[in-house]
């Protein structure tokens, strides 16, 4: 729905591929099918976003035009200045949205809204699910289609998305809430997500208590990197970032957490943490066994 790089196995399905690539004139420049598979690594690249450098914010992952995984052996030939997914919250403080977007601010999916210059970009409430594509999306959020910020945001609206039309935990067709609500998500396998705050959510779904956690190797790892080199860095904390939506667009609160108890998603979990959502944007979920587990513990 929201995809915005296709695998090697979609390549006859194009057409659908096409269709996003025109909405945006920075997708323009890889034509070839064989370059395709790879689309987002090689247009961040062409467009200086991506890079391994903390001043990279939310684009900051290794400058590679392949995709890897967050293991040791891919890292070596890293440069120092790339830690692991993640390291943004290394940090004790973040840095700010528009900073870590490392864009022009009329590019930027504005969070506050403070000076009129802002004010006149805040989107409507979404309180009818208006939200269901690029289109719309770029639309609600009053941005130019030469923003990139699309490259980011999948991992974001696809939750989204399976929140509201697959899952549907969440209803917003028939407008926002009429009492507060709380939504716990479980988010399991993260390894680049964790280089993107899924901000968004808190916006798109009104009048609501948003709880958001991260399972997998990435997160342990991170959080080990940040108990034994970084004291009193963020990934420490339970909790790596908060934030409330304007009253006038629902006032939605999102939290955002890392889970370092282990690699992988265990039953021990799910039994003191139950969530509203378990979610898993994974190629290989029905390929491992190692992701039997999570079968298991979504039939509890």
């Amino acid at each position: 729905m929201y995809s915005s790089i296709a695998p090697q196995r979609a390549i006859k399905q194009w057409p659908e591929v096409n269709a996003i690539q025109q909405l945006f004139p920075w997708s323009t420049n890889v034509k070839s099918p064989r370059e395709r598979p790879y689309i987002r690594n090689q247009i961040e690249l062409l467009l200086g976003l991506k890079g391994e450098s903390a001043t990279k914010g939310y684009w900051r992952e290794p400058a590679v035009d392949t995709a890897i995984h967050d293991s040791d052996e891919p890292f070596r030939v890293l440069s120092p200045a790339y830690i692991c997914h993640g390291s943004m919250f290394l940090r004790q403080v973040l840095p700010s949205h528009a900073e870590a977007w490392t864009l022009p601010s009329a590019h930027i999916p504005h969070l506050a809204f403070e000076t009129p210059e802002l004010k006149s970009r805040m989107p409507a409430l979404h309180d009818n699910g208006f939200v269901h594509d690029w289109a719309t999306y770029y639309a609600w959020r009053k941005l130019d289609r030469e923003s990139p910020v699309a490259l980011r945001m999948d991992m974001p609206l696809t939750v989204y998305y399976l929140l509201t039309k697959v899952l549907r935990v969440v209803d917003t067709s028939q407008g926002a809430a009429k009492s507060r609500r709380t939504l716990k998500i479980h988010y399991i396998g993260a390894e680049k997500e964790l280089n993107v705050i899924p901000f968004e959510l808190a916006l798109l779904i009104p009048n609501t208590e948003i709880s958001m956690t991260f399972f997998g190797q990435a997160c342990k790892k991170l959080c080990d990197i940040a108990v034994e080199r970084y004291p009193g860095s963020l990934a420490t904390k339970r909790t790596v970032f908060e934030y409330i939506a304007p009253a006038p667009l629902g006032g939605s609160t999102l939290r955002v957490n890392i889970s370092g108890q282990a690699d992988l998603y265990e039953s021990e979990v799910i039994d003191n943490d139950r969530p509203d959502a378990l979610i898993a944007e994974n190629a290989g979920l029905f390929a491992y066994m190692t992701w039997q587990i999570v079968y298991h513990c979504a039939a509890r």
